[in-house]
């Protein structure tokens, strides 16, 4: 009965650890100018490393047995309890709980392999996939949002009327050096006009096989487009997430450790067992 208090309380851990992200990160996420609120993002960026780093040491924890399954699943319930429950979110907790179990899987494995426990290595074979579920389910969560389902066609050329300024700027900098004051406006309003109506061309674009069959319009697929490019790009910075949180992960087990909450212990042929 003490183990299974301990291993109880590990699943909690678990399961207040990833709540309080959903309830950060989705809060962030249903704001109107969410891209604005840096506190919002960084906020949640922290909290989706230390989200990972204390679900990956709670699968390390609790490598042997059904265990890591009932926190698996318990993570994927306290996504539903702070997101609802949507046929879209079944799929993404479903495939989340997949991705999630192959990484407890993987601990273990890693864990029962080695002669010698190294716990940052363990962490960095185990972490992908952790984050991966997190992704998955964040860019659902975002594709959700009011936010994304009711963007607008001007909100869409706002936004990329902004960055073809920007890049403007850039790319046309030393030309536009050589030209007068007045005629420098006068070319970046022309490019920004010019690449705001090929943009909206693009997405209104339809592909008719009938005149009665079209494919939806580019700017009816924004959103899942959207929510696709959020995906990306949290997969792009995920060597910074998965970096953090094995760092972070290999000094909480060495604070567990130093609390003689755990131990490493040498059985039979002196292989590292681990132990709580």
């Amino acid at each position: 009965m003490h183990w299974d208090r301990k291993r109880i309380g590990i699943i909690i851990a678990v399961a207040v650890m990833v709540t309080i992200f959903w309830l950060v990160a989705g809060h962030w996420m249903r704001e109107a100018n969410r891209f604005d609120d840096w506190v919002g993002i960084l906020l949640s960026g922290s909290l989706l490393t230390l989200t990972a780093m204390v679900m990956a040491v709670g699968f390390l924890l609790l490598a042997r047995g059904s265990w890591p399954i009932y926190a698996a699943g318990l993570a994927v319930l306290a996504f539903f309890a702070t997101n609802g429950i949507t046929p879209l979110y079944l799929v993404g907790g479903a495939i989340a709980f997949i991705a999630w179990y192959a990484a407890a899987t993987v601990i273990t494995r890693e864990l029962n392999e080695r002669r010698k426990i190294r716990i940052s290595s363990i962490l960095t074979h185990g972490l992908p996939k952790i984050l991966f579920g997190l992704y998955l389910l964040a860019s659902f969560a975002f594709y959700l949002t009011p936010a994304s389902q009711n963007i607008t066609q001007k909100e869409a050329t706002t936004a990329f009327r902004a960055q073809v300024d920007k890049t403007s700027d850039l790319v046309l900098q030393s030309e536009l050096e050589k030209l007068p004051a007045y005629e420098r406006e006068q070319v970046k309003q022309q490019v920004s006009s010019q690449a705001v109506k090929t943009f909206v061309g693009f997405l209104n674009f339809q592909f008719c096989i009938t005149p009665d069959t079209c494919t939806p319009s580019v700017l009816e697929l924004l959103p899942p487009l959207y929510a696709f490019f959020f995906f990306l790009t949290l997969w792009g910075f995920g060597f910074i997430f998965r970096e953090l949180g094995v760092l972070l992960g290999a000094g909480t087990f060495t604070f567990l450790r130093g609390s003689h909450l755990v131990s490493i212990e040498q059985e039979d042929a002196k292989v590292d067992v681990l132990k709580i």
